[in-house]
């Protein structure tokens, strides 16, 4: 049957919002580290409570104290669930050599903090919410997560954020939790975890492949690049999908280092294994970078795991250059490769000055 007089039925539709999540730590309340004298896995940085823990709850009363949560990624979310949260706040620090930044929640309002600045807003907390706070390039964003479902408090851009993105910086910062309890108030925590999550819509879907186009399937799942979208820019996950089914995984995220040592939320890869030189040969659509495109390889696989590839950026074309030269225009997109009779074939998403973007 020819593809063009076949009829397609679509098995379902569905859009991951903050939901579909790869963890990358947690803090555990089920020892009393905090009466523990073989260590303490979260450190007292400054301050002094009443502190217990005690049947997975992390309880606070009468003081103040900043511990050390986990490190720190430029695109991970943080969160923790408030059993209670009376005449008390409790917040996320993020701790660096270029600056400090606070989320700090009170029962009625969120105070956040960076550059100098002071944003308050209006925030009504339930017991049993999540408080969660999403960092983006350039950006910070926080939720309410009650029954299941995200609710913005409020999203905040800032050029410390941007600083955050380079490897020197970000890999030597950390998260704190900061918790001001009155003599008369109370935290209490059940949960603390971060992750990176597949954003709250997605994009770009491709198959992970071999040099002659054919989708890697191992154990019944196949391989897919996929745009996380934030509330503002995005970043680049891989999730594994058994296609019998609607079970995706997310498995890992993509960023991309041009050159600069600051990583890049860029998106649009094409990644493939190209197993005549035994190596994963990536292109994507430089973003950060003037929207061009650019391209690097890998003798690692880069589809579990947080991974940072080094890319290069295709030279720019010039006032001269034609529209089918290997060069790299401005709003170049999309690139797909492909080895076909021993060549090379790369599709780019490009921009006709008459008619717009075509292939």
């Amino acid at each position: 049957m020819k593809l063009t007089e076949a009829t397609l039925f679509r098995r379902f539709s569905v859009n991951f919002h903050r939901n579909l999540t790869m963890k990358l730590g947690e803090m555990s309340f089920f020892k009393d580290w905090i009466n523990d004298s073989r260590g303490d896995p979260y450190p007292l940085i400054s301050g002094a409570a009443d502190e217990t823990v005690s049947d997975g709850l992390y309880t606070v009363q009468n003081g103040a104290v900043t511990r050390m949560m986990g490190a720190f990624f430029p695109w991970a979310t943080y969160d923790v669930t408030l059993d209670s949260l009376q005449n008390a706040s409790f917040g996320f620090v993020v701790d660096s050599t270029e600056g400090e930044i606070s989320a700090i929640l009170s029962p009625d309002a969120l105070t956040v903090r960076f550059d100098g600045e002071e944003h308050t807003f209006p925030a009504a907390y339930e017991s049993g919410d999540t408080f969660s706070v999403t960092f983006r390039t350039g950006g910070i964003s926080a939720y309410f997560v009650r029954n299941g479902a995200s609710h913005l408090i409020a999203d905040l851009s800032g050029e410390i954020m941007h600083r955050l993105r380079k490897e020197s910086v970000f890999s030597a910062a950390k998260v704190l939790l900061r918790i001001d309890a009155a003599s008369d108030g109370l935290c209490v925590i059940s949960r603390a975890e971060w992750h990176i999550d597949a954003g709250i819509s997605q994009a770009d879907p491709k198959p992970i492949r071999y040099e002659d186009g054919t989708p890697i399937i191992e154990n019944g799942r196949i391989f897919l690049t996929v745009s996380a979208r934030t509330e503002e820019d995005m970043y680049q996950f891989v999730a594994s999908w058994d296609y019998s089914t609607c079970d995706f995984r997310l498995v890992g995220a993509l960023f991309f280092d041009c050159g600069d040592g600051y990583w890049c939320g860029d998106v649009a890869s094409s990644i493939i294994f190209d197993r005549t030189a035994n190596v994963w040969r990536i292109w994507m659509c430089a973003f950060s970078h003037g929207h061009i495109l650019a391209r690097g390889t890998s003798l690692a696989d880069p589809r579990f795991g947080i991974n940072v590839i080094d890319v290069a950026l295709m030279e720019p074309a010039s006032k001269t250059s034609a529209l089918t030269d290997f060069v790299g225009f401005e709003g170049d997109e999309d690139p797909d490769l492909i080895l076909i009779d021993g060549k090379w074939h790369l599709a780019v998403c490009r921009v006709e000055p008459d008619t717009g973007y075509h292939y």
